[in-house]
């Protein structure tokens, strides 16, 4: 390609080599490095959710991690079913590589758009916490936790291998109420 940006046709011969056919070829630059990716993402992220819209989760971990829950008066039938899969997928949450902070937020506006939408089970994917400094994971047990607070939430139990294990959470939601 030239500077003006038209397509320069060129026939290849036979006795051509391959450094002769790549003569005056420039590496594409990369515009945006992983670094600079992570940036934008939480700042589209902090320019979208402020930071001042209430949530009212306790951020006290219990001893044991949660894997699954249910609200008193949830049949067992449901989470079997929630467990099984047998619920369609409406809307989906990645969390991956956000602080806890921006999670919190993220999570809470989500679970508003999902229940205005009428969505019944949603997947929140959190990661295993593989790539975190303290080689434990950070967003799931928060994640949990948080869900098991909220009100919107019946039930939740961790993803099937298909979808991520114990990356991922399924999440079964209260139906929307008209005001």
């Amino acid at each position: 390609m030239s500077k003006n940006n038209k397509t320069t046709h060129h026939q290849i011969n036979g006795d051509e080599s391959f450094a002769e056919l790549i003569q005056g070829v420039v590496p594409y630059k990369k515009l945006v490095n992983q670094i600079q990716i992570k940036k934008i993402r939480q700042s589209k992220v902090k320019r979208r959710f402020p930071n001042d819209e209430a949530v009212g989760w306790d951020d006290y971990l219990p001893a044991a991690e949660l894997l699954d829950y249910k609200k008193p008066g949830v049949q067992d039938r449901v989470t079997r079913r929630l467990k099984r899969g047998t619920y369609p997928i409406n809307r989906e949450l990645d969390l991956h590589g956000l602080r806890l902070s921006e999670a919190r937020v993220c999570l809470s506006h989500f679970l508003n758009t999902a229940q205005e939408q009428k969505a019944i089970c949603v997947l929140i994917i959190h990661g295993k916490g593989l790539n975190s400094r303290s080689a434990k994971s950070v967003l799931r047990p928060n994640v949990r936790n948080w869900l098991s607070q909220d009100e919107r939430v019946l039930a939740f139990t961790q993803a099937p291998k298909s979808l991520g294990a114990d990356g991922a959470t399924y999440v079964l939601l209260r139906g929307a109420r008209t005001p």
